[in-house]
């Protein structure tokens, strides 16, 4: 069986996040002040597709041709055309135009698997933003796929049907402690048809992700555990990080 990076699968991407819809209402919320709204990683549109529905003009950043062209398939069916999207690396982004507001939503930040790479990604959208701008990141945390438990064999995720098939998915995670690598394969099982796909994250925590920030000038404003805008705690499966620049940081 073939093991695909899931960013080649926006299919089975699609299919793995079809119930997270918990974050949209924050989002469409806490942006309703902004006309121009910059999103990296915008993938296949799950959180761009509703913004832009609201009557927002969304910039969404993304360098996987396959994820984009589910996007643009999606655009056409629903007639969206204030969706423009941006086929760059987040690390080395250059763009014409600064925005208020950046989202770097559901544990984007958490693909960048270097401390290089995660810096550089700060520091060119630092150059994207004004210096006002607000920055809002979803992290995962070491409960959001229980992180810590490392499994040899697959454990049963979720089962439910999915454009008239039976979907059952199989999680196994392998956590590296030392560099806080998660790599988890997921296995599908579409009706008689298994795909398997594999995902890759970097568990930044609080402190890490204060100092990151430090170094590339901006600081945390406020944190949540969830989209109820509860506080975070350890066991929080969801961190959200609201993210300023720091005065005076010269651009």
């Amino acid at each position: 069986m073939k093991k695909s990076n899931e960013f080649t699968e926006p299919e089975l991407y699609d299919i793995f996040n079809n119930d997270c819809s918990d974050d949209i209402a924050w989002y469409i919320d806490y942006c309703k002040k902004y006309k121009d709204i910059l999103e990296l990683g915008i993938g296949t549109g799950r959180i761009a597709i509703p913004l832009a529905q609201c009557g927002h003009d969304v910039w969404g950043v993304d360098n996987s041709p396959d994820m984009l062209r589910v996007l643009r398939k999606k655009m056409k069916t629903k007639n969206i055309s204030n969706i423009h999207i941006i086929e760059q690396d987040v690390c080395t982004l250059k763009l014409n135009s600064k925005f208020a507001i950046a989202l770097i939503p559901f544990c984007m930040f958490n693909f960048l698997l270097s401390s290089e790479e995660q810096c550089a990604a700060l520091l060119s959208l630092r150059e994207c933003t004004t210096e006002d701008a607000v920055l809002i990141f979803e992290l995962i945390t070491p409960w959001t796929f229980f992180v810590h438990q490392n499994k040899e064999t697959f454990m049963h995720y979720r089962s439910f049907e999915y454009n008239s098939k039976n979907v059952a998915i199989y999680l196994k995670n392998d956590f590296n402690g030392q560099d806080n690598i998660l790599t988890q394969n997921r296995l599908f099982r579409i009706d008689d048809e298994e795909k398997e796909i594999i995902m890759k994250n970097c568990i930044i925590s609080v402190e890490k992700f204060q100092k990151l920030l430090n170094l590339c000038g901006y600081e945390i404003s406020e944190t949540y555990g969830d989209f109820n805008n509860n506080p975070y705690k350890e066991d929080s499966t969801s961190l959200i990080v609201i993210v300023k620049k720091v005065h005076g940081t010269k651009e």
